[in-house]
């Protein structure tokens, strides 16, 4: 469609006002679309997260087996069993060293320490789940954790949300905890023969401790 021209009389003079079509480069309408898509986009936030969703970063490079060790004051295996969870950057299991002892050794442990065995060489101490490619809202996990009746605190990372899990006459914790560099959300879950705070709260302060935006960090 052609542009509309029309004469105008000011004073002696004569004014060509041109007008654009509706939709043409120029008109009123197609400016107020380009101010309206500017505005848009003025308005979206880019939210970097340490880890690309659905990267696996292997555990040799999330944990140093001897420093976890030196943590937990025994020796141990870190096995990647990060294939396990989707939507896990990395699962690593700390497993403590050693030849796992007989059925036999096992029985007379077994009747010595009052028919507990606690863990052995070979089981699992605890399990370190990292989450680094979610967006982390402190408060808003903080209010969730509380809605649903875990102890919520600071004492390990940013945030620490504890569920405690009745076992019989034992109680399991299983840490969730915050870390600010990187931003990242650890899950620790004791290993089967694990009851009570101490071991998985080592756990957590481990995670911590050692994992930093290298250990995450893939090329």
């Amino acid at each position: 469609m052609s542009k509309i021209a029309s004469v105008v009389a000011v004073g002696s003079a004569f004014a060509l006002l041109v007008t654009g079509c509706k939709g043409e480069p120029g008109s009123w309408e197609t400016e107020a679309r380009t101010e309206e898509k500017k505005e848009k986009k003025s308005t979206v936030r880019v939210v970097k997260t340490p880890v690309a969703p659905g990267t696996k970063v292997p555990c040799d490079k999330v944990l140093d087996p001897v420093r976890v060790g030196e943590a937990l004051g025994q020796e141990v295996l870190i096995k990647d069993v990060s294939e396990s969870d989707a939507e896990a950057n990395a699962v690593c299991r700390v497993v403590l060293a050693g030849e796992p002892p007989s059925a036999k050794e096992q029985e007379k442990k077994w009747m010595e320490n009052n028919r507990v065995l606690g863990v052995l060489p070979g089981d699992e101490i605890c399990q370190v789940t990292l989450y680094c490619s979610f967006p982390v809202d402190v408060e808003d996990k903080r209010k969730r954790c509380e809605s649903e009746g875990k102890q919520v605190g600071e004492a390990v990372g940013r945030l620490t949300c504890t569920r405690i899990v009745h076992a019989g006459a034992e109680d399991r914790y299983i840490y969730e905890v915050i870390d600010g560099d990187p931003e990242c959300t650890y899950l620790i879950n004791p290993g089967p023969s694990v009851v009570g705070p101490e071991v998985p709260e080592k756990c957590a302060r481990m995670a911590v401790d050692q994992i930093g935006p290298e250990n995450v960090k893939v090329n």
